[in-house]
């Protein structure tokens, strides 16, 4: 019984070899437009040996095959001989180790299989889409404008999601619609096409990486600058390998939402995700909520407490303003990381364990080594630090700002925010640098006048909102004193008003206390939004200090001594304990004696 040999044609373009078998006594014509009548002219004496054999065609879709290219005749004894049609870019034969090549059975070719030249270099600029809604018109332009200058007749389009007109070369893209790359001439591609089509289709997968994390970013997040888009990228990054990430950055940039992003990309993403700040807490109340605390460990202490470090297990532990925690708790986290999971809950001696990905934000200029050594451990920065993430300013991102308006209703109104505005003042939003970032942003929509037609909010209206979320004014009423060290930021002085009577109570300093406490929280925390977590910080770690300091008559000592007498002193100011009296007088002379200078931000 004669054998039915087979050919396996395999071509760049097809994800999968195409197998035909090809019948003793029978022709197989392969290519992208087989017509057995050309194969008079194209195959000369061969057309009388093959002359009465019935002559089958394979079509190949893709625009490296010409017309036709590759002809496969089977003898009556099951003898194939395979000749090629002289088309553009050959056929090259496939040999397996330790075998001699037969035409007896079945056999494999690869159908345009040279490459193009070398010389051609480069790939697409990044796509420049600024929502998902533009993303493949975006791409289909950067492609055709690379394509310009490569002296081929390639062009792309875009195709509707389940629609394809037209032959070449089709890419998905992650929108769900279809670019096709097709040439303007109906001949057959040369090599160096080939090389294109290539490239295109790796830089086609990149964008397509990047809209599909621009998709799983958290609802409400905005990402529409081309600079935040690249952070997004390196953060989807950090988080699918695992990497320990440190974004850096002012107040109110978004460092949170990149976090919850992280934990949405990582592998942990279907884990629990628990967020600390780590500047609102005490040194005792910071180490309990994030390793946890046994019953009776610290006043008010009822119950075991479950802490962060547990709540996050096999999941991602979020620590925000990692630059105020306190040197004990940071040696205690650095004992958690070298020891792989391995903590203790305050006030209990067993040893528990957790798997937990840390992902870590600051305000401060952690990743400088002067600022480091005076606010910051070395040796745990570089086990949190795999990768670290700057994170700009708002004001380096207009097409956020722009963005953020356009999705904004003004209040009481069904007017989007940037349409009330008139062209002046929506660049003078643009040109503002607000420093307090999106914070900043959605206080100063709030503060917009009402409007019922476009373009009726102007300039003037716009600078008076901008300055009262500043504290700014035309002028300071005479009868109200100015604290004479106003602090200067960024040019502008904020200015702390005192009452025009003062107290009659002169055991202490209360105005002079209320000054010192104050300046010294503006200066390191003025940029923050005004909310219950940062009253707390200026009562706890400003007033307090500066008052017990003041009446225990303590404000010009410079270390704590073990010789005073806490105890006395919290029976004279009625406070529970000398503990508590010993605490507020440390963070006094860390922050108003040791450290007399704000830090630099």
């Amino acid at each position: 019984m004669p054998v039915v040999p087979r050919v396996i044609v395999r071509v760049r373009d097809l994800p999968e070899p195409i197998t035909y078998a090809v019948q003793p006594g029978t022709c197989l014509l392969i290519g992208r437009l087989p017509d057995p009548s050309r194969l008079v002219t194209e195959t000369g004496e061969l057309a009388e040996s093959i002359s009465g054999m019935q002559v089958l065609t394979a079509r190949i879709d893709s625009p490296r095959v010409s017309g036709n290219h590759l002809l496969a005749v089977c003898a009556p004894g099951g003898n194939m001989s395979l000749y090629e049609m002289q088309s553009r870019n050959g056929t090259s034969l496939r040999l397996y180790p330790g075998q001699p090549v037969r035409l007896r059975g079945d056999v494999t070719v690869d159908l345009a299989f040279r490459g193009g030249s070398a010389a051609m270099l480069g790939e697409p600029r990044p796509a420049d889409w600024t929502d998902e809604s533009d993303f493949g018109m975006q791409v289909v332009a950067a492609i055709n404008e690379w394509l310009a200058p490569q002296t081929v007749d390639l062009r792309a389009e875009l195709v509707a999601p389940g629609k394809r007109d037209g032959e070449g070369s089709s890419f998905h893209l992650a929108d769900d619609h279809t670019l096709l790359v097709a040439s303007l001439s109906s001949g057959t591609y040369d090599p160096q096409i080939g090389v294109l089509l290539d490239r295109i289709r790796v830089y086609i997968h990149e964008q397509n990486i990047r809209l599909e994390q621009f998709q799983k970013r958290v609802d409400g997040m905005i990402v529409s600058s081309p600079v935040m888009r690249d952070v997004l990228r390196r953060v989807a990054e950090a988080a699918e390998q695992g990497r320990r990430t440190v974004l850096l950055g002012p107040t109110g940039a978004g460092k949170e939402w990149l976090a919850r992003c992280y934990h949405r990309y990582s592998p942990r993403s279907k884990g629990p995700f628990a967020a600390l700040n780590c500047a609102l807490l005490d040194r005792d109340l910071l180490y309990a909520q994030l390793f946890g605390a046994r019953r009776g460990s610290f006043t008010g202490a009822v119950n075991d407490v479950q802490g962060l470090v547990e709540a996050s297990h096999e999941g991602t532990m979020f620590l925000d303003e990692l630059g105020e925690m306190s040197l004990d708790v940071q040696k205690a986290l650095l004992r958690f990381l070298d020891t792989r999971g391995e903590y203790q809950r305050l006030g209990d001696p067993k040893v528990r364990r957790a798997d937990v990905q840390l992902v870590c934000a600051s305000n401060a200029r952690l990743d400088e080594v002067e600022y480091r050594m005076k606010h910051f451990r070395d040796d745990l920065w570089y086990r949190l630090s795999s990768a670290v993430i700057r994170v700009p300013p708002l004001r380096e991102r207009p097409e956020d700002v722009l963005a953020f308006l356009q999705l904004k209703l003004l209040r009481n109104s069904t007017l989007r925010v940037v349409d009330a505005l008139s062209p002046a003042a929506l660049r003078c939003v643009l040109a503002d640098p607000l420093p307090g970032n999106f914070r900043d942003l959605e206080n100063f929509v709030d503060r917009l006048p009402a409007a019922q037609r476009p373009g009726e909010i102007e300039v003037a209206q716009v600078e008076a909102a901008l300055r009262e979320g500043r504290g700014q004014s035309s002028g300071t009423p005479n009868n109200v004193p100015e604290y004479q060290g106003a602090v200067r930021d960024s040019g502008r002085i904020r200015r702390m008003r005192l009452p025009d009577k003062p107290s009659e109570n002169r055991n202490v300093d209360w105005e002079g206390m209320a000054v010192e406490a104050i300046a010294a929280f503006l200066a390191d925390h003025g940029d923050s939004v005004a909310g219950w977590g940062e009253l707390h910080a200026l009562v706890e770690k400003y007033l307090k200090p500066v008052f017990v300091a003041q009446a225990t008559e303590l404000g010009n000592i410079d270390e704590v001594s073990k010789n005073i007498n806490y105890s006395a002193l919290a029976r004279k100011l009625n406070i529970a304990d000398g503990s508590t009296v010993k605490m507020h007088l440390t963070r006094y002379v860390e922050r108003f004696r040791q450290r007399k200078t704000p830090p630099q931000s």
